[in-house]
C-alpha cells in the first residue's frame, strides 16, 4: 500500500465558487417536505481540519447554523457524523492510498482539529457518530439511532457533498430514509464536484433543497 501521499496534499485549499443552486430544484423526481416530527438533522464532516480547507467557509457555516437553530427549536435530533481520527496509517486501509493517512496523523493537524468547528460545537443532547468510511451508516449505529428516535427523514448538511454526503444519501435510500440534500448547506471541492453531487442525488436517491426552503418548512410545521 502506498502511504507516501500526505493528507493535506490530497485535500487542497478550496477556493470560493458560484453555483446556481436553485436551478437544480427542477431536477427533483419527487415533492417532499420536511416534517420535524419525522426528521433528524445530520451534520457531516464539519471538523475543524476539513472546514479549514475552505478559503471562505462562512456561507456554509451560516446556512448550517440557520438550519440547526430552527431544528433545535422544533425538537429535531441533531446528529454529527465525524471522521474517526486514526492513530496509525494501517487503520486507514485503502483510504490511505486515495486520501492520505487521515487527520489523526497529518503533519499540519493540531490536537483540536478532529473536533467540530467551534461554530458547530455539539451540545450535550446531540449525537456524534464516528465513522471510518464515506457512509455515515457503514459500521456505525446511525440506522439504529434513527429507528430508536422514530425518524424517517434526514436533513443532510456538511462537507464534501460529492463524497461522503452523496454516499450517505445513497445508503439512506437503501434503508428507506428520505434525504433532504440541502444544496447551499453543503460544500464540495469545486463547482463541478458540487454539481455532480446534486445531479446524482436527484437522479437516484433523494431530494435537493435549499436552506431558505427547509427553514420555513420546519418552522411552519410546528
Amino acid at each position: 500500500m502506498n502511504t507516501s501521499g500526505r493528507t493535506e496534499d490530497k485535500f487542497p485549499k478550496i477556493a470560493p465558487y458560484d453555483l446556481d443552486f436553485e436551478s437544480f430544484l427542477k431536477l427533483n423526481r419527487c415533492q417532499w417536505s420536511v416534517d420535524p416530527d419525522q426528521a433528524a438533522l445530520l451534520i457531516y464532516d464539519m471538523q475543524t481540519w476539513y472546514v479549514d480547507r475552505y478559503e471562505e467557509p462562512n456561507g456554509l457555516l451560516t446556512n448550517i447554523e440557520a438550519i440547526r437553530e430552527v431544528a433545535e427549536r422544533a425538537g429535531m435530533p441533531v446528529i454529527f457524523a465525524a471522521a474517526d481520527p486514526v492513530q496509525h496509517v494501517a487503520e486507514r486501509g485503502i483510504a490511505a492510498d486515495l486520501w492520505g493517512p487521515g487527520i489523526g496523523v497529518v503533519t499540519d493537524a493540531r490536537c483540536e482539529d478532529d473536533e467540530m468547528h467551534p461554530r458547530l460545537t455539539p451540545k450535550p443532547e446531540d449525537f456524534i457518530i464516528r465513522k471510518r468510511k464515506y457512509s455515515a451508516f457503514f459500521q456505525t449505529d446511525l440506522e439504529a439511532l434513527l429507528r430508536r428516535l422514530n425518524r424517517s427523514q434526514i436533513v443532510l448538511t456538511g462537507n464534501y457533498a460529492n463524497h461522503g454526503c452523496t454516499v450517505t444519501a445513497i445508503d439512506a435510500y437503501m434503508r428507506n430514509f428520505k434525504v433532504f440534500f440541502v444544496a447551499d448547506a453543503l460544500g464540495a471541492f469545486d463547482a463541478a464536484s458540487h454539481e455532480h453531487a446534486l445531479r446524482t442525488v436527484t437522479d437516484i436517491c433523494g431530494y435537493v433543497t435549499l436552506t431558505d426552503r427547509v427553514v420555513p418548512q420546519i418552522i411552519s410545521t410546528k
